[in-house]
C-alpha cells in the first residue's frame, strides 16, 4: 500500500442524471477498482441513493459503501 494513497474514492453522485446511469459509470468505475486491486488499496464508493444502485457494488466489490439508501448522515454525541 502507499504511504500516501490509503484509500481511493469513488462518487456515483457525480454520474448521477445521466441516461443509462449504471452503464455510463462503469469505464470509470472499472479502472478505480483495478488500481485499488493492483495497490492494494482500499475502494469506497459513495453515492448509492436506490436499490437499483447496489448494481454497481455487484460488478465492482468496495471495502465500504456510503450512500442516503443505507441511512442519512446523523450527529453523534461525543462524552
Amino acid at each position: 500500500m502507499s504511504d500516501v494513497v490509503q484509500e481511493y474514492k469513488f462518487a456515483l453522485q457525480n454520474f448521477r442524471g445521466k441516461r443509462d446511469f449504471i452503464t455510463s459509470v462503469s469505464p470509470q468505475l472499472q479502472f478505480w477498482w483495478e488500481q485499488a486491486r493492483i495497490n492494494n488499496t482500499f475502494l469506497a464508493i459513495e453515492g448509492f441513493e436506490a436499490q437499483s444502485d447496489l448494481k454497481v457494488a455487484t460488478n465492482y466489490p468496495a471495502d465500504i459503501v456510503q450512500g442516503y439508501y443505507f441511512g442519512r448522515p446523523r450527529l453523534t454525541e461525543l462524552e
